[in-house]
């Protein structure tokens, strides 16, 4: 009982600490309240830094995650709904790098992956955004379904269990937790990319358009930008990372569609 208390307090102290430097103004029990939060997904083995990022996370998306979760949260239909659309924009962007798989309909697509989204909501641990989670949870399942297309024009073969289970067995589906992996290592090289830029505003921008997938009309309203100046930039920071050695490293790898699916768009 006694190690289990100086967890929390390590928690709590930590909580205190991101709310005192990064001004999020949370009361005594906010803070009590997010300590023991995070404590439910804290890995056995976690760092300092590892740590600190889930606690931002859960500042940033743990509402979201509420209401995502709960049928009966007030904002539920409405965050599912907002989902839906920013599912959709990632399926037909990820269509177009399978172009012999523009025959799938990318409102089923949309589907399935809402549907893998619902079955591993348990499964998000604050470890990244819930944005960059919900992309590899989104292009993994995306991937699974053009191997299972390639797979039945090769040979007719019955369903497999996994593909069972994504349709709505009782397991629930557990997304390749490398795909979030290598998406989470894309995301910090990118950044570090983009924090070189002389103006600041890039890597917020790109952040907002690439990994939460959001119209540019959004990102402008969010960075108090036009459109027009909004696509300039977004292009400024694809031409920055289309011909960074790390970046063109990374396609040349087996990291590839990540890459080129993240410039490219």
């Amino acid at each position: 009982m006694n190690g289990i208390s100086t967890t929390w307090n390590i928690y709590h102290t930590v909580v205190v600490a991101l709310d005192r430097e990064l001004g999020w103004h949370l009361d005594a029990l906010a803070q009590q309240r997010y300590a023991a939060a995070i404590a439910r997904h804290v890995p056995d083995v976690c760092s300092d830094e590892q740590l600190r990022a889930m606690i931002v996370n859960y500042h940033r998306d743990h509402a979201l995650v509420a209401a995502l979760s709960d049928s009966h949260h007030p904002a539920h239909h409405a965050v599912w709904e907002s989902w839906t659309a920013q599912a959709l924009r990632i399926v037909r962007h990820r269509q177009r790098s399978m172009a012999d798989d523009h025959v799938a309909d990318p409102a089923d697509l949309t589907q399935l992956a809402l549907e893998c989204m619902v079955r591993s909501l348990p499964t998000y641990h604050y470890a990244s955004r819930f944005s960059t989670w919900a992309y590899a949870v989104i292009a993994h399942t995306l991937q699974h379904e053009h191997r299972e297309r390639h797979a039945a024009k090769r040979a007719v073969q019955p369903r497999s269990l996994e593909r069972e289970h994504m349709r709505g067995g009782d397991v629930p589906y557990q997304h390749d937790l490398d795909s979030e992996i290598v998406l989470r290592a894309l995301v910090r090289q990118v950044a570090e990319i983009l924090r070189t830029a002389r103006d600041d505003r890039l890597l917020r921008i790109f952040q907002l358009w690439a990994f939460e997938v959001q119209r540019l009309a959004d990102v402008g309203r969010q960075v108090g930008l036009s459109i027009g100046r909004v696509s300039v930039l977004i292009e400024q920071a694809r031409r920055m990372l289309q011909t960074h050695p790390a970046l063109i490293a990374w396609r040349d790898d087996d990291h590839q569609p990540a890459a080129s699916d993240l410039i490219n768009r």
